[in-house]
């Protein structure tokens, strides 16, 4: 594939916002973009000495192979029992092969971040994905889209946890019938030897996905589960601090509510931050009332809900305020690279990490993009949209339903013209020319003017509909449903047509530190 054309575009995004507000820098703890602060921060990781690097080396090199994940990634993983090593991290629930794009360019901005910090620290810097498999979410696993079709497992379980969600029959027989719908010339092989394999995991079988997509670029594939035997003590401080929890969320909310950012975690009494797996996989919220606990369906005492967390941490997981928490209480993270809520949030946990004596990491927000293809490009030519009108959505560039007015006036004008014609040679040859010789012509050509009206009209609707269909099909992929592109479309609609170079090429063009929107062009 050809390099590809690449413009940057300022868009509005949630992160323009909050990183030009002066007030939120408070929240940022430090700047994303300024080497100085990513100093600071591996400074204060290195302060630290109780990260258990021999424990995370091995436990992520012995889940690497199993997914099948290259000899790169592998070293990477032994990297990180040396003791200046740190991480840059990203994550998002396990979304059906990688779900929307905004997952890759999650992935490409880890990558590529982490390769700068180890240029300018001169030591290892390794990006890990945490595959979010404790998420029971299934609408965030369970399909993916193309512009113009969507293919969704039928799972039998609701509201498990992914990581209990098994392969086989729907997730198979949905990459089976995705395999089916692609022609042998639009790279089928690469993409057949990318999603096909024989786990019976569906958190094993997402990462492997992503380990394929991403060979050669050093990245780690992790999941929850396995840190949860060294989160217990994490989860019952938890547990003994869950009135503090509150108090630091609900006290930067209002802080943040008062200089008009909605805070995103309104948390309640009875709210832990944690959740529980139940034998068939289940997962809830541990809600709280007083010092009990409701567990496994039985209101619990704390020593007991404790207990239970020594005997068998597997069971608990994090919701979405404590675990960038555990996640960088267990792993040296130097960065998080965040989507637009999550960096949003992000600001409401400044005192919760203080709270676990954790370092905060830098948060910085993912790379955004579009992607057109030959087929976008050329529709975009023939309809004259330009880079600004990609985002408007269809509805501003319709073709309207009737002839505009100064069409129609065109034919009320030739109707006057043909009748006062008609009159003036009724006068000039009154005695050749009687009166219903000239009504009956003037009802002719009235007759014969409507006649051209009405095919005029048909032709300017036929050609309309052509347009507009042409509107929507490109619509579809830029902007679909009033969207942007990288909230739904899935990347395999753009390697069908470019083959799995589109990947390296995405990982060539990106900068980590550019807060502009790609648009990006490939030749076909």
């Amino acid at each position: 594939m050809k390099k590809l054309t690449v413009t940057i575009h300022n868009l509005n995004l949630v992160e323009d916002y909050l990183l030009k507000n002066e007030f939120t820098s408070a929240f940022q703890r430090r700047d994303p973009y300024s080497p100085t602060a990513w100093a600071g921060c591996y400074e204060h990781i290195l302060a630290r000495s109780d990260y258990d690097r021999v424990f995370l080396s091995e436990s992520f090199s012995d889940y690497n192979k199993i997914i099948g994940n290259d000899s790169l990634a592998l070293s990477n993983c032994n990297r990180l029992k040396e003791p200046r090593s740190v991480a840059v991290v990203t994550g998002q629930q396990a979304g059906m092969l990688t779900g929307p794009l905004y997952t890759v360019y999650k992935i490409i901005t880890a990558i590529n971040f982490a390769k700068r910090c180890e240029t300018q620290f001169k030591t290892p810097v390794v990006p890990v994905f945490w595959n979010a498999t404790e998420d029971h979410d299934l609408s965030e696993v369970e399909a993916f889209h193309y512009p113009d079709k969507t293919w969704t497992a039928l799972f039998r379980k609701k509201g498990v946890a992914a990581q209990y969600l098994g392969v086989n029959p729907a997730c198979s027989d949905l990459v089976q019938d995705f395999l089916n719908s692609i022609s042998e010339i639009n790279h089928k092989k690469e993409i057949t030897s990318i999603i096909t394999n024989d786990f019976e995991s569906y958190g094993e079988f997402s990462s492997s996905v992503i380990a394929r997509l991403f060979k050669g670029t050093g990245l780690i594939i992790i999941e929850p589960k396995l840190l949860r035997e060294k989160s217990v003590s994490f989860f019952k401080k938890g547990i003994e601090l869950r009135q503090d929890i509150r108090n630091c969320l609900q006290q930067t909310g209002e802080v943040l509510q008062k200089n008009k950012i909605p805070p995103t975690f309104n948390v309640t009494d009875d709210s832990t931050g944690l959740f529980y797996l139940n034998d068939d996989g289940v997962r809830y919220q541990i809600k709280n009332k007083d010092d009990n606990f409701f567990l496994n369906d039985n209101w619990v005492s704390k020593s007991s809900i404790c207990q239970e967390i020594m005997a068998s941490p597997t069971d608990f997981s994090t919701g979405a305020y404590l675990r960038p928490v555990l996640q960088s209480k267990i792993i040296p993270t130097l960065a998080y690279i965040a989507g637009p809520a999550e960096y949003k949030y992000h600001l409401q946990l400044d005192k919760l990490f203080d709270l676990f004596d954790v370092n905060m990491p830098i948060i910085l927000p993912r790379n955004h993009g579009t992607i057109l293809t030959h087929k976008e490009i050329k529709t975009a030519n023939k309809l004259g949209l330009t880079i600004d009108d990609y985002f408007l959505g269809p509805q501003s560039f319709y073709h309207q339903q009737k002839l505009n007015e100064n069409e129609t006036q065109g034919f009320l004008n030739a109707d006057r013209i043909f009748m006062e014609t008609v009159e003036n040679l009724y006068c000039e040859m009154p005695d050749l020319i009687n009166k219903n010789r000239k009504e009956k012509f003037k009802s002719v050509l009235s007759f014969q003017l409507e006649k051209l009206e009405k095919q005029v009209t048909r032709e300017f609707l036929r050609r309309g509909e052509i347009d507009n269909a042409r509107i929507d099909r490109f619509f579809s992929c830029v902007f679909p449903k009033n969207s942007m592109q990288e909230r739904l479309i899935n990347i395999f609609y753009f390697i069908e047509q470019n083959g799995l170079s589109i990947i390296s090429d995405l990982l060539e063009i990106m900068d980590p530190l550019e807060c502009g929107h790609y648009v990006i062009q490939t030749d076909r």
